[in-house]
C-alpha cells in the first residue's frame, strides 16, 4: 500500500526519531549551531531461530553545520545521542549509524 505506514516502518522510524530528538537535546546543551539535519533508515528481516524478526537496522544521518560550529563538537553530539537514545539501547537488533557532518 503506497502512503501506508506499516508496524515496520514505525519501528524504523522510532530509532531515528529517537535518534534526532536526543541528538537535538545535546546539540543545544552544548549550544550548537546546526543548519540542516536529515536522516532515513532501513531495516533488514530475516528468519533467526524460527523466527521472523529484524537482524539490523541502519541509521544514515546527514548533519549540516555553519562555518562557525566545530566538527568535533558535533561529533560528540551525535555519539552521545547515539549512546543515550533509549529505543535503539532497548533493542535487540543491533543497530548501525552512518553519521556525516558536513559544512555549508
Amino acid at each position: 500500500m503506497t502512503g501506508t505506514m506499516t508496524p515496520e516502518d514505525a519501528f524504523v522510524g522510532a530509532v531515528i526519531t529517537c535518534l534526532a530528538c536526543t541528538f537535538d537535546s545535546y546539540a543545544s546543551k552544548m549550544r550548537l549551531k546546526i543548519s540542516g539535519y536529515e536522516s532515513e533508515g532501513t531495516g533488514i528481516v530475516d528468519r533467526k531461530d524460527g523466527v521472523q524478526m529484524f537482524t539490523e537496522l541502519t541509521v544514515r544521518v546527514k548533519i549540516t553545520i555553519p562555518p562557525e560550529t566545530l566538527k568535533d563538537s558535533v561529533q560528540k553530539a551525535i555519539d552521545s545521542a547515539r549512546q543515550n537514545c533509549l529505543v535503539a539501547a532497548s533493542l535487540k537488533t543491533p543497530v548501525k549509524y552512518e553519521i556525516e557532518i558536513v559544512g555549508q
